[in-house]
Parts: C-alpha cells; sequence; structure tokens
C-alpha cells in the first residue's frame, strides 16, 4: 500500500449546480507495481457509474533519462547562423523526460511500463467503491480535503488493470485533443532545428511579429478540449486562446528581458536553433516540450495541457540577462473586463489606461473575468544560487510609455510575473551556473476562485 499527498491542480467535469473540480491524479509505475511489465496500451480504467462498471480515460506516458541536447542531433556548429549557440551541447542537462518517437528523444529503451512511466486519470472520472476488487486489479482511492460537490474527506476510487488484446473493448471519449500541425511536413523529415530559414520581412534575428509568417517553423498546431481551446503558430509563440467557445482573448504569451524590449522575444526565439522533445497527446493530456531560445540553446519550455487544466514550465540556461519577464497579452476585445491578483484583490478594470491601485508586488495568484472568458492562474518561481527581485508585469496602456513587443502595438490587461533583478550565468556550458524556473497553472472557466482552491486543496492518494 502506498499514500502519496500530491498537491497538483487537478481536473474535473461539472456536478449539477456545483463548480468543476479542476484536477488530475498522476501515478507513477512504482505506485502500481501490480502493473509493472504490462504494455502501456494494454492499461485500462474503470470506474463505478450507475452501479455498472464503466471504462474511463487512462494514459501511459513512458520516461526516460536522456540529454536534452539529443533534440540537435546530427547538427554541426557551423549548420547554425551564430556557431556558438550550437557548440558544447551535449552531457550538460540529462534528465528524467517523456518519450516520444516522433521527435529525436524517440522510444523509451523500456518498452513496458516501468517505476518511472507515468499513469494519468482525472479525478471527475472518479466514482464509489466495488464491492469486490478483480485478481491483478488496481484500486486507487482519492481523499480531498473538499470536493466541490462532495462532502469535505469523502474518497473516490478508480481500478487499473492490463487487459488482454481481445478484452480491450472500445476507448471512452477522450479529455483532449492535440493536432501538432507544421507548414512544411512532418517534423523529423523538415523541421528546420538550425533556424536558418527566417522569414523574408526579418533580415536578421531580430523584428517584430506577424500573424502571416511568424518564424522559422510555422504551426497551426491546436489544442482542444470541452471548456477550452489554444493555438501555436511557432515554437514558442502561442497567441490564441478560446474559453468555453468564445472568441480568441489572446494576443501572444510573451517572454522578454523587460518592458520595451524587443531584440528578445517569442518571436525571435522561434527564429533560432531549436525543437521539440515532445509534442504528443493521449485521451488524458497533451505534452508539448521545446527547447533553445536565441542564445539559451539548452532553454526550454514544457505545457501539459488537461480538460480544464494546464500548466507550463519555463527553464532559463543562458548568460546574464538584465532580467526576464513572462505575461499574457490578451485582445482589446477583454477591455471591460477585471483583473485581480494577490497584490490587487480589489480588482482593476482592464480599459487601456494606467490604473494605479494595481499593486506591484509578486502575484501569487492571478484571475480574469469578463463577459468573455474568465480564467484563474498560480505563479511559482524557483531559483538557485541567487535571490530574485519578483514583481508585477501588469500593464494595461492603449498608448504605451514603451515600445510594445506585441501584433496590435498595445498592452491590454497584459499579466504575469517580472523577474526584476539581474539573473547571473545559468548555462551550464558556461559552468556553476545558477538556475531559475518559472511556472504557471491555469484553471480555465467556471469560477475563477472555486479554480484557484482546487490549486491550493492538497490530495491523498492511496493505491492498493
Amino acid at each position: 500500500m502506498l499514500i502519496l499527498t500530491l498537491a497538483l491542480a487537478l481536473l474535473s467535469q461539472p456536478a449539477p449546480g456545483a463548480d468543476p473540480d479542476p484536477r488530475p491524479v498522476v501515478l507513477t509505475g512504482a505506485d502500481a507495481p501490480a502493473l509493472l511489465g504490462a504494455a502501456p496500451a494494454s492499461v485500462r480504467a474503470f470506474a463505478m457509474r450507475d452501479g455498472v462498471l464503466t471504462p474511463i480515460p487512462v494514459q501511459v506516458d513512458e520516461r526516460f533519462v536522456y540529454d536534452l541536447a539529443v533534440v540537435y542531433a546530427g547538427l554541426a556548429p557551423e549548420d547554425c547562423p551564430r556557431r556558438n549557440w550550437c557548440e558544447d551541447l551535449a552531457g550538460h542537462v540529462v534528465e528524467l523526460g517523456y518519450a516520444d518517437p516522433d521527435t529525436h528523444v524517440g522510444l523509451d529503451p523500456d518498452v513496458t511500463l516501468d517505476a518511472d512511466d507515468e499513469i494519468a486519470l482525472m479525478l471527475a472520472d472518479f466514482g464509489p467503491p466495488v464491492d469486490v476488487i478483480a485478481s491483478g486489479a488496481v484500486e486507487v482511492a482519492v481523499t480531498a480535503a473538499t470536493f466541490p460537490a462532495l462532502a469535505s474527506g469523502e474518497t473516490r476510487y478508480a481500478y487499473l488493470f492490463a487487459a488482454p488484446e481481445a478484452w480491450m473493448g472500445d476507448a471512452p471519449e477522450p479529455h483532449v485533443a492535440y493536432a501538432p500541425a507544421f507548414a512544411r511536413g512532418e517534423y523529423l523529415a523538415t523541421y528546420d532545428r538550425a533556424g536558418e530559414h527566417p522569414p523574408r520581412f526579418m533580415s536578421s534575428l531580430y523584428g517584430y511579429p506577424s500573424r502571416q509568417r511568424p518564424a522559422s517553423n510555422p504551426e497551426t498546431t491546436t489544442l482542444t478540449t470541452a471548456h477550452y481551446a489554444v493555438g501555436f503558430s511557432d515554437r514558442w509563440i502561442m497567441d490564441e486562446l478560446r474559453i468555453d467557445g468564445g472568441p480568441d482573448i489572446l494576443d501572444v504569451d510573451m517572454v522578454a528581458f523587460g518592458p520595451g524590449v524587443c531584440q528578445r522575444t517569442p518571436y525571435t526565439a522561434s527564429l533560432s536553433e531549436g525543437g521539440f522533445l515532445v509534442n504528443r497527446s493521449g485521451p488524458v493530456r497533451a505534452i508539448r516540450r521545446v527547447v533553445g531560445f536565441n542564445s539559451g540553446p539548452l532553454a526550454e519550455l514544457q505545457w501539459t495541457f488537461y480538460a480544464r487544466y494546464a500548466e507550463s514550465r519555463a527553464s532559463l540556461r543562458v548568460h546574464r540577462v538584465p532580467g526576464v519577464m513572462n505575461f499574457l497579452d490578451l485582445m482589446p476585445a477583454m477591455h471591460g473586463a477585471v483583473y485581480r491578483s494577490a497584490s490587487t484583490p480589489g480588482g482593476a478594470l482592464i480599459d487601456g489606461r494606467i490604473d494605479p491601485s494595481v499593486g506591484d508586488a509578486f502575484p501569487s495568484w492571478e484571475i480574469v473575468r469578463g463577459p468573455l472568458a474568465a480564467y484563474a492562474v498560480r505563479h511559482e518561481v524557483s531559483a538557485r544560487g541567487f535571490s530574485p527581485r519578483l514583481t508585477t508585469a501588469y500593464r494595461d496602456e492603449r498608448q504605451p510609455s514603451v515600445m510594445a513587443c506585441l501584433h496590435d502595438r498595445e498592452y491590454v490587461g497584459a499579466h504575469g510575473v517580472w523577474v526584476r533583478s539581474k539573473i547571473p550565468n545559468t548555462d551550464p556550458r558556461l559552468g556553476d551556473p545558477a538556475a531559475i524556473s518559472l511556472s504557471r497553472r491555469f484553471v480555465f472557466g467556471g469560477d475563477p476562485r472555486a479554480g484557484l482552491a482546487a490549486m491550493d486543496a492538497p490530495l491523498a492518494v492511496e493505491v492498493r
């Protein structure tokens, strides 16, 4: 028997008269030893529904230890526009990561379910216990401090086992639909990992955004769930977000050194060397992990998308920089929405005008709520080797006082985190690096306050 306490943000489907609980449950193979050695595709999950044991979505993601520099396999330094950006890459970042046969990472050397592989389920799919557990089955029992539709401390159950091929049956409907789509063609055959193909309108690795030809490897990649949809137009460029069937509210998910600094943005990053470590989907979640941001060839960003919940984690690995900020800039259609955060709990109207009531402190949580969309965000910054100064990145200016490196040239309720201090070297190639990562957790739709509460509620998971 194994007890796990998970402080993860998770997901659920709506119950009558209640806001959905947005949490997933993620186990490892080591948590379910009875399943070790099974074929990942054979793992099935069931829960009680109206007195009947019913199939529910389950996803096994294989993991193994590999070198992040595998994304550059076959490239020589002279293949890249900046030779030093593609030098001395191997051996510096070797860690446990997801397998992907459609990238240079490839398959897990152990193609069975092993101890470090992950098994993902949705809490909303769990149900009451069964009276008798079949031989070889694994029971997963989840007890939460609160469930939106259940009494505090109530326990829900799901059951896992490895099914014989003849017993597979029809798979339940997936929670996510992720569709990678590259303009050049299939990733392994056509992706420009050297960054040698900038758009004609950009004569160098500097420039302004364009929806028509954003960067070296244009995409029309989409992620769709019943609650939200996002779109990517290149490796680092997420520029579409729709919530609960509404219109696109996102200009871009921006990364920059500071306000008005256009020399390094998702557009220049997507013109540079880099590629994908993971770009795949299953019935429970989609995982997108990219590497390479200009002079940070080992800088990376991973997105994990669930039905109402998503998380991102950016790891900076680059020479000294003056700071970094990561924020979502919204569309002008979001004027009239209200922004709230840990430093601005009373709220600020998004209307294109500077609001002096917006606090400058680090926004550990943020809420945006308006007629077109509502969502909540949790921020975490982890640093080693230095103490960063953290503040809000919030700006709302129709006529900006600094250059807006954005499609519409204005800041519309732009919100996120600003590391407002110098960051020492974080590139392991340059010796004795510091480290910093920026993490975000999102809950889309429903009551954002309930979403924040769910993200903060720990779960006790018992596997037996």
